[in-house]
């Protein structure tokens, strides 16, 4: 693990010791949660914006949010887009799992 530094408003610190607080963790702890959490919702969000503009298939889209093509296809069916499954990428998924059942 690296150590960085950074600088946080009193607004952001007070939020981190009463999450800290409340879930019986060290600041630092909390801290890298909520990093991990704010990081999840990130790119799960530019994930959809990508995917939405054409710049990211389904599986980059996925793969991007770390998530599984199914959990990406479901994702955006409750953000209420649908999933442009390419005939590319269904061919791709085939493969796929032809090569798993195989092994």
């Amino acid at each position: 693990m690296k150590t960085i530094s950074l600088r946080l408003d009193e607004k952001t610190l007070k939020k981190t010791r009463e999450i800290a607080d409340f879930e019986k963790l060290e600041r630092s702890d909390a801290l890298r949660q909520s990093i991990a959490v704010g990081l999840g919702v990130l790119s799960k969000r530019i994930a959809v914006e990508k995917y939405s503009s054409g710049s990211f298939s389904l599986s980059e889209a996925a793969s991007f949010a770390g998530i599984s093509a199914g959990e990406m296809v479901e994702f955006l069916a409750q953000k209420g887009i649908k999933a442009n499954y390419s005939l590319k990428e269904a061919e791709e998924s085939y493969n796929r799992i032809g090569k798993f059942l195989e092994e």
